[in-house]
């Protein structure tokens, strides 16, 4: 019971929270009106995440509530809920910054973890989901390394954006009050490595899933 009211309760949130992104920057716009009242390119932005959202969202449901024990279904449910929260704090850092005061430390709390959630989102997406599909259990050891290297690299790069220094570009009002500068200088020797470790990776994920792909039965393939 408690598990079923988590599936829908993420679900419910994630879908809310997609809502409210679509909503906000109409009310940072005086002269808009209704939902989609926007220049094209928001227009379309704010759908295909919209989409996004919706497909994760459903199909992370679905299979949550029928295999609870499979983890495709709290992945993508996780994923949901991380886009949504990102896009989420886009709209609201668009109605933030149409007010000459200076945001509250609270909402700054808020915008700064909505720039790092999608981060987590792609990795879940690029790197675990894969590793994972459609058995729940990785390929041999060799393949479990390459998982905790994609984790190990995508956290680092997630942690780097969590707290960087600064203000957001386009957004000096937006200073990050998780940002440590004690740690700029390791980010600066990390950011060339997480660049050259991450394309490898991620055609390995690929290969990953194209042995597995070979290897599957008649219900797996």
């Amino acid at each position: 019971m408690l598990r079923r009211a988590l599936v829908i309760g993420v679900t419910v949130i994630s879908v809310l929270l997609m809502l409210a992104a679509m909503v906000l920057p109409n009310q940072a716009d005086p002269e808009s009106s209704g939902l989609f009242a926007s220049d094209a390119l928001d227009l379309y932005f704010r759908l295909a995440f919209g989409l996004l959202v919706a497909g994760l969202a459903t199909v992370g449901l679905l299979v949550a509530m029928r295999r609870p024990d499979h983890p495709i279904g709290w992945l993508f449910l996780t994923a949901a809920l991380l886009t949504s929260y990102s896009i989420f704090g886009g709209g609201l850092g668009v109605l933030v910054g149409r007010d000459d005061g200076e945001p509250s430390f609270g909402v700054l709390v808020l915008l700064s973890i909505s720039t790092w959630t999608f981060s987590l989102a792609i990795g879940i997406l690029a790197f675990i989901v894969p590793l994972v599909f459609p058995t729940r259990r990785l390929l041999p050891p060799r393949w479990r390394v390459l998982a905790w290297i994609s984790v190990v690299a995508w956290g680092l790069a997630t942690i780097q954006v969590a707290s960087r220094v600064g203000s957001s570009e386009g957004a000096p009002w937006m200073i990050n009050p998780f940002g440590i500068a004690a740690l700029t200088p390791i980010f600066d020797v990390i950011d060339p490595l997480l660049a050259v470790t991450a394309l490898p990776a991620l055609g390995a994920i690929v290969t990953s899933v194209v042995i597995r792909y070979r290897r599957a039965g008649l219900v797996e393939s």
